[in-house]
């Protein structure tokens, strides 16, 4: 109800207490259907709402005085409650698994949007301060919703390829309606925060709930991928369980999100309640690879938690071996670099040897610059923990034997036990 029509209808006029207690009441059905999964006919109730108020609206405007600017308001509130009507008829037929009706709701709800924003444009200028200042920060929430409407229609079209068993076009359309929900959460935040926050509120969680569900079908797409055999998603020389744990977190993530932008949700709270527990079954299966995929997916804060939450030794270890393995590829870059350069030098030096020196004093040499060169790659592998001691000094004697045997032409000597070769095992 804006200012323009209370000053138009006399507040005990019957037609205004009508129009206020429909437009209290579409506005309860359409805040209950996205409450809980059981109560999605009051989506159809509440768009029912919206076209009477549609039609009050317009007797509100006939009956205003000629010159009055109610009649310039009442068109494009006219479009903006049809653009609700629209919303909630796609809604209902999208949960219904009639995704060519949701689509085509979409497009009218689209319309009637844009025929709002462009009414509101045009006639701002020629209203009262009392009602630009009512009306503008509805323009600016009226926008807000235009821009998402884009991500969506990718999820119905993704809903729609899945129940016609298009799995791949699916997955297309999943992908796409995540990274449409990421820019249009980015647009979000380019509005000012005091713009109508309740309706931006409910816009973010409505798009993080969207985001959470094609993370989701990400997730159910690879588990459907391991159908035949599900060892796979447990086999981590594959990308399979790597992949299954990363879509949920990320669905996860953002189910967290939209609980927290609409908490009345409860739809989202028992989804994100069941990719919860999938994560923790995952988690409880792999406890000998947390290492991997502590490595890979360390930061998730609450990888961290669930993580503690089924073994906090177990946890303790994996992330130990995170630090482990950073500890060790910093060392072993800090030498390899020492490698170089010692590398050049010694290349360097030997080319000044090879000018200056007898023939028969540079071929030692060499021989002991190569084994240098062994015992430097020795020693970076028993400094990163990756060479035992024993194994060391097996390496460097395997070595000095190699070398000595290159040098002097030594051959091993044949066991006596084993049987010199026979003429037909030769000629064979």
């Amino acid at each position: 109800m804006t200012a323009s029509e209370e000053k138009a209808v006399a507040p005990e006029d019957p037609l205004y207490a009508e129009l206020k207690r429909v437009a209290a009441a579409a506005n309860h059905a359409d805040e209950l259907a996205r409450q809980h999964p059981d109560n999605l006919d009051e989506a159809l109730r509440g768009a029912e709402l919206f076209e009477q108020l549609c039609d009050l609206t317009t007797r509100y405007a006939e009956e205003a005085p000629a010159d009055h600017e109610v009649k310039r308001v009442a068109p494009i509130r006219i479009k903006y409650h049809s653009s609700q009507a629209h919303k909630l008829r796609s809604v209902h037929a999208y949960e219904k698994h009639n995704c060519e009706l949701a689509l085509r709701e979409l497009a009218l709800e689209k319309a009637d949007l844009k025929e709002a924003i462009r009414l509101a444009e045009i006639e701002m200028p020629t209203l009262s301060k009392e009602e630009v200042e009512q009306l503008e920060p509805q323009l600016q929430s009226w926008r807000c919703f235009l821009g998402v409407l884009r991500c969506s229609e990718f999820a119905i079209r993704a809903r729609e390829a899945r129940d016609a068993g298009r799995t791949i076009v699916a997955l297309d359309w999943y992908r796409r309606t995540a990274a449409e929900a990421k820019k249009a959460l980015a647009r979000l935040h380019t509005f000012p925060p005091e713009v109508n926050p309740g309706a931006r509120r409910i816009i973010r969680g409505n798009v993080r709930i969207q985001q959470a569900n094609a993370f989701g079908a990400l997730a159910w797409a690879v588990l459907d991928r391991t159908k035949q055999d599900r060892k796979i998603l447990y086999d981590f020389n594959r990308d399979e369980g790597m992949d299954f744990l990363r879509h949920l977190l990320a669905a996860y993530d953002a189910g967290t999100k939209a609980i927290e932008e609409n908490p009345e949700a409860q739809q989202m709270v028992m989804t994100n309640q069941l990719c919860r527990e999938n994560i923790e079954e995952f988690l409880t299966d792999t406890q000998d690879h947390w290492g991997i995929i502590s490595a890979r997916y360390g930061d998730s804060p609450v990888l961290a938690m669930l993580m503690k939450h089924i073994n906090a030794e177990r946890y303790a270890m994996a992330k130990d071996d995170k630090v482990l393995a950073q500890s060790k590829t910093a060392k072993l870059w800090a030498y390899l670099s020492i490698f170089v350069i010692l590398l050049f030098s010694i290349v360097g030096a030997i080319c000044v040897l090879a000018s200056v020196m007898n023939f028969w004093l540079f071929v030692p040499a060499l021989g002991a610059v190569y084994i240098l060169l062994l015992l430097i790659g020795g020693f970076m592998f028993r400094a990163t923990g990756d060479l035992s001691q024993t194994n060391f000094l097996k390496l460097v004697g395997l070595a000095a034997k190699f070398q000595i045997r290159t040098l002097f032409g030594k051959k091993e000597e044949t066991p006596k036990d084993t049987p010199e070769p026979t003429e037909a095992s030769e000629e064979a």
